[in-house]
């Protein structure tokens, strides 16, 4: 299973519930001491205000990763 793969299977709850759209991972291979850069399409204005519930979720699955909230471009607006 690719880091991608688990961080989706992570996120699988906030996923069902339409907060996030999309998992991406950089697919490269992080440095020693660093963590593989993911990057999590939220369908929200501000993504940083559920990166406490996003961070939960990949830390419980025990995921070493470093996180990028992005808003969805495409997300429905209202």
């Amino acid at each position: 299973m690719t880091t991608q793969d688990e961080v989706r299977s992570a996120l699988q709850p906030l996923i069902d519930q339409g907060l996030v759209h999309m998992v991406q991972a950089s697919g490269g291979v992080p440095n020693p001491g660093q963590h593989e850069s993911v990057t999590v399409m939220v369908n929200a204005d501000n993504p940083e205000v559920h990166r406490v519930d996003i961070m939960k979720l990949v830390l419980q699955a025990g995921l070493k990763v470093e996180l990028s909230l992005q808003p969805n471009p495409s997300r429905p607006q209202g």
